[in-house]
């Protein structure tokens, strides 16, 4: 799984003002949902729902004989395509989008800065900053260069198993266990995203809390 991470300047707006714009927005055959997460109260949970040939799935698994096969067979009961979702989510703590499938990212993007009337920019992480990652929230780092950071990064687990996150210096996220690429929970990504974003200054500041004498 690839997450990519983009800058969010929605300052004036809240959780419940993206809600209201992008729900149930369709583009085409395809379309938005979007909710206050239940979990965070700065953030919009999103959905992008969309029809994808299943022919074009099987390809990328079946040889192109037995993909002919199985595809007679479903469209004698007219099943052509199949209904996907990609996830997003705005954090309006972070200024932040994220969005949670690399094919779609950029047809997800568009469809947002369309209905939000914004312009979502890609992170740009300096080598010094990755750095600072490594030497502030690692507990092992693998791979410390100039585009990117692969570490062991020091965060809340919901099941104490450590991996591996790589960060590239435009804001994208892997996770690997055991060499094998997985899926990781939201708290954890969460918590990726919120180091990044604390680092690169984008974290938005609490209101200033005047003390009197």
């Amino acid at each position: 799984m690839i997450i990519s991470i983009y800058k969010a300047d929605l300052e004036n707006s809240t959780v419940l003002d993206i809600c209201r714009k992008i729900d149930g927005k369709k583009f085409e055959d395809s379309w938005l949902t979007a909710k206050p997460s239940k979990y965070n109260n700065n953030e919009v949970f999103i959905q992008y729902w969309y029809y994808e040939d299943i022919e074009n799935i099987l390809k990328e698994v079946f040889e192109e004989d037995e993909v002919y096969e199985i595809m007679n067979s479903l469209k004698k009961d007219n099943h052509t395509k199949l209904l996907r979702r990609t996830y997003a989510f705005i954090n309006l703590l972070t200024n932040t989008l994220e969005i949670y499938d690399k094919k779609k990212t950029e047809e997800v993007k568009k469809f947002l800065e369309k209905e939000l009337d914004t312009k979502f920019e890609n992170l740009c992480l300096t080598a010094e900053q990755l750095k600072q990652m490594a030497e502030q929230h690692s507990f092992e780092t693998k791979v410390l260069a100039e585009d990117k950071i692969i570490f062991i990064p020091k965060i809340k687990l919901l099941n104490g198993k450590s991996y591996e996150v790589a960060i590239t210096k435009n804001g994208e996220l892997k996770f690997r266990e055991n060499g094998i690429f997985v899926y990781r929970p939201r708290f954890e990504i969460r918590q990726l995203v919120f180091m990044i974003s604390s680092t690169i200054g984008l974290l938005k500041q609490p209101l200033e809390v005047v003390k009197c004498d």
